[in-house]
């Protein structure tokens, strides 16, 4: 069963959204996973540094 991204845009100024489909397989569900959770942790660990700093 293929697992499905929905990314939404909604711009209330603009009225338009975007809505795209992505199918992936279970090698590129892994291979997504990783790369957003690599994504969130380095977000983070800049937010914690900026929060530190300031």
């Amino acid at each position: 069963m293929p697992s499905y991204l929905v990314l939404r845009y909604d711009d209330s100024m603009a009225n338009q959204a975007f809505v795209f489909r992505i199918c992936l397989n279970r090698e590129q569900e892994v291979l997504m996973n990783r790369t957003l959770g690599c994504c969130r942790f380095v977000w983070n660990r800049m937010l914690t540094d900026r929060k530190i700093r300031y």
